[in-house]
């Protein structure tokens, strides 16, 4: 956490296919009275080359505000804390530079103890028959994300099963997938062998070519 100007600024790493969902900042009693701006930039650590067919990912943005109000106005007491920042999703491929600002304008900073980053619960719910047995893979960059109707008509059961995972293991039938890179891709160094091979027989002709001087 670093003061530039009025701001404070704070920045983190989160590893990449982590989710988060909220920023919950812990901050001292004082001031009781207070509404900072706040601005997230996240981008990925490392940007991927781009080609013809896919554009470079770009910064994600968002904004929010911190507020805290303890007071007593024409006699009623007014309290109302808002301490967190919903964050913006995000679908990096890699590891992600967070950058959070707080616009302290002309007051002093906040005394931030701590800062949590937060994530929803996720559950994984299918429709399972009696007495079956269910294996989940997962991990294949190669994949889309699915598309099934039971999404679509899905309604929560309050009297769901819930199913236990067991242990992790690897799976004994795994195959990496064919590389189906161009050939020129998969072997760079030839291409340039290739061509420095043309630039020789080019420059040889074009050396047969001339014709000497009386």
């Amino acid at each position: 956490m670093t003061q530039k100007g009025r701001s404070t600024i704070l920045e983190f790493t989160v590893p990449a296919h982590i989710p988060v969902d909220r920023i919950a900042f812990v901050l001292g009693a004082q001031p009781a009275l207070f509404s900072r701006e706040v601005s997230i930039q996240i981008a990925p650590v490392v940007p991927p080359a781009s080609t013809e067919e896919a554009e470079p990912e770009r910064p994600v943005t968002a904004s929010g505000n911190l507020i805290r109000v303890h007071n007593i106005q024409d006699g009623h007491k007014i309290d109302e804390e808002r301490l967190t920042i919903n964050a913006p999703w995000t679908g990096f491929a890699t590891a992600a530079k967070w950058t959070v600002t707080i616009d302290n304008g002309d007051d002093a900073p906040l005394a931030i103890e701590r800062v949590r980053l937060q994530m929803l619960e996720r559950k994984l719910c299918f429709e399972a028959a009696a007495n079956a047995r269910y294996v989940l893979f997962y991990g294949d960059p190669a994949l889309n994300d699915p598309h099934y109707d039971y999404a679509t008509l899905f309604t929560p059961q309050a009297d769901a099963s819930l199913a236990a995972m067991g242990t992790e293991q690897p799976n004994p039938a795994y195959q990496p997938r064919p590389d189906e890179r161009p050939f020129t891709e998969k072997h760079p160094a030839l291409l340039w062998v290739a061509l420095i091979a043309v630039v020789a027989l080019l420059g040889g002709l074009a050396l047969r070519s001339v014709k000497p001087t009386a």
